[in-house]
């Protein structure tokens, strides 16, 4: 799963390390909602993917 989604998850990173960076309210609680919908999506596509394969 993270070999075909490392972009997708380092862009995340990426996009979460500008936030902090541009503005210092961005809460530790947003990061990880934002972790976790992420982690969804990836979880969902991978469930896709499996149903496509069958």
């Amino acid at each position: 799963m993270f070999k075909k989604y490392k972009l997708h998850i380092l862009a995340l990173v990426g996009y979460i390390l500008y936030l902090i960076i541009r503005e210092e309210t961005v809460t530790f609680t947003m990061i990880l909602m934002i972790i976790f919908s992420f982690a969804f999506v990836a979880w969902m596509l991978e469930e896709l993917d499996k149903q496509n394969a069958n």
